[in-house]
């Protein structure tokens, strides 16, 4: 569906201008052109030379470039424009001029458009056709800007850095606070190594702390330490209707510059300054500086894991546990190539009280505090995957505590086919050799009395 340039009016008023000034430009070319080019004569056709502009000649150089600096400053508009309505900038921009010029102009710039060489008798057909390149040029370069955009925007997934250390942050930063000796501090542990985060301002918003998290990613992509994202295509990730009040996720973000995280005791700083709200034509962009002790300590980080884009839309305040549950599935999947996950491995690294815990201080109430509030926050991942119990189940405690789930993405992993080739298809690896039972065998490896 092409867009209506009659419907342009008062929606869309950058490229209205634009469209005004390329109307003008075609006219002002069309009233000055009152001689045919020096050197033919009339009916004699001259093939377009390019030579540099003479100083009487720089006018219509000079209202390309206007029209050049309005495309610039209307990028976000055109853009808009062409993901409503399905056309291209460039065949947009290319219609506009076509309706301001006669047919045999309009063949020449078929011919240009396949290739063909074209021949001009006037002065205003060369400034046409100057303006039209220098358009299309412009157009093509929104155009394969916004096609890299649409992709990334519709990839369902991204990566970020999957060792103990990170782990250990990602814990700290996204799981809900925990109290250590009644003192209420964010820990997270992952095998032997800890981490804890120390808020000297106060602990930042949920969506400060995915922001910064997805800075990480940002970070492993392209390496600058300097994050900058669109907060409109953040409000997309978020699939929220809220307008992001830029002042107070700014004002979140700073108590991150704040903050101290030490992991295996040795502290980092996780910003280097407070964030930055940029502001380019209608373009809304918050700047976060990853500090370089940390990016020091990313840039070691070999492993790697794949995230699916919808778990920054989850809401904490009604699953405070996806956000680490997906995590420790992605990274179990993404290392370990397998879709069956035991289950006792998988709670034991979120902030769902332990077994202990419930025993002493909840009165047994193990599918309640535990098995329940697991279900529920794995529920709350069906845009991203479905899951089942292949062993055990969540009837009592006994099933669960032995249980195991098996994963399918919905949308297909990245890492899907290697793990698909590497399994028997339960999750299993294939061609594993079964584990001996210690005590067993004969020191050797071998089994005794074999």
């Amino acid at each position: 569906m092409r867009f209506n340039i009659k419907d342009i009016k008062d929606k869309l008023p950058r490229i209205e201008l634009i469209i005004k000034r390329i109307e003008d430009y075609i006219q002002e070319a069309k009233v000055g052109d009152k001689s045919s080019l020096a050197g033919s004569n009339i009916g004699e056709d001259v093939d377009i030379v390019l030579l540099p502009p003479q100083p009487h000649d720089t006018t219509y150089l000079k209202g390309i470039d206007e029209i050049g600096k309005l495309m610039e400053e209307g990028t976000d508009e055109l853009m808009k424009m062409s993901r409503s309505s399905h056309e291209s900038i460039e065949d947009f921009i290319t219609r506009v001029i076509k309706k301001q010029v006669d047919n045999d102009t309009k063949i020449k710039l078929e011919e240009m458009l396949t290739g063909k060489e074209a021949s001009f008798r006037t002065q205003s057909e060369i400034q046409i056709i100057m303006l039209w390149m220098q358009a299309r040029s412009l157009s093509r370069i929104m155009d394969r800007a916004l096609e890299a955009a649409s992709k990334e925007e519709y990839k369902p997934y991204f990566s970020t850095y999957s060792s103990t250390e990170t782990q250990g942050l990602y814990k700290a930063l996204l799981s809900p606070e925990r109290t250590i000796a009644d003192i209420p501090i964010s820990k997270g542990i992952r095998s032997k190594d800890s981490c804890i985060l120390e808020w000297e301002e106060g602990e930042p918003s949920h969506e400060a702390k995915l922001l910064f998290f997805y800075c990480i990613a940002e970070y492993r992509k392209t390496k600058n330490k300097i994050i900058r994202i669109d907060m409109k295509q953040w409000k997309y990730l978020r699939q929220t209707k809220r307008e992001t009040r830029y002042k107070e996720i700014v004002g979140e973000i700073n108590k991150l510059y704040r903050a101290s995280v030490f992991i295996n005791d040795v502290p980092h700083r996780l910003i280097t300054t407070g964030a930055r709200k940029i502001k380019e034509g209608n373009t809304t962009y918050i700047e976060i500086g990853i500090h370089d002790t940390l990016a020091d300590m990313l840039s070691k980080q070999k492993p790697f894991m794949y995230l699916n884009k919808a778990m920054l839309a989850i809401d904490p305040k009604h699953n405070p546990h996806s956000i680490q549950l997906l995590i420790n599935i992605s990274s179990h999947i993404g290392l370990n190539k397998s879709l069956s996950i035991p289950t006792k491995w998988l709670i034991s690294e979120t902030a769902l009280p332990t077994e202990e815990t419930v025993k002493q201080k909840m009165k047994r109430n193990y599918l309640q505090k535990i098995v329940q509030p697991f279900e529920r926050d794995m529920n709350a991942m069906r845009s991203i995957f479905e899951w089942k119990y292949i062993s055990g189940s969540g009837s009592s405690w006994k099933e669960f505590n032995d249980s195991s789930i098996e994963i399918s993405f919905l949308d297909p992993h990245p890492e899907l086919a290697s793990i698909e080739a590497k399994t028997d298809g339960t999750g299993r690896q294939k061609d594993k050799k079964p584990t001996v039972p210690v005590g067993k065998t004969d020191g050797t490896g071998r089994q005794s009395n074999a």
